[in-house]
């Protein structure tokens, strides 16, 4: 009588992933069962999806993809005093990527003070429109 032998299914190839890496239990061969997780690049976050593959019948299922984190486009009009934005060559009415900052105008004789500053999806930093005449002083703090 012939001798029959069960393996495991393993998948031959591993996800890749576009702004981002896998991070795969198991050794360097996926067996069915073994799950990688997707990791984002700086500025990326997972969507579409919850970034979990997992090695079935020989090759992987999951979803998710690392996109870009963006901001939506800046809103100047909750500034005082602003009257739009200072855009010399960027496209600061769109959505904006990590990192990108972006300057307003504001009406005389206030100044600006600051940028929108995306960060990770959210703006970290908004400007504001000051009075020139405003000070700034440094107390030292006195016990």
């Amino acid at each position: 009588a012939g001798h029959i032998e069960c393996v495991k299914t393993w998948c031959p190839s591993r996800p890749n992933a576009k702004h981002g890496r896998f991070e795969c239990n198991g050794g360097t061969i996926s067996e069915y069962g073994d799950v990688c997780r997707l990791l984002c690049n700086h500025g990326y976050k997972v969507r579409n999806g919850d970034g979990f593959f997992t090695c079935k019948d020989a090759f992987f299922e999951g979803s998710g993809e690392c996109t870009e984190e963006l901001c939506p486009p800046a809103d100047y009009t909750v500034i005082r005093h602003a009257l739009g934005l200072d855009d010399p060559g960027k496209n600061c009415t769109g959505w904006q990527g990590h990192g990108r900052t972006c300057k307003i105008r504001c009406q005389k004789p206030f100044i600006a003070l600051g940028v929108f500053r995306c960060v990770y999806g959210e703006y970290g930093e908004v400007p504001n429109c000051i009075d020139p005449a405003t000070t700034f002083r440094n107390e030292p703090w006195v016990k």
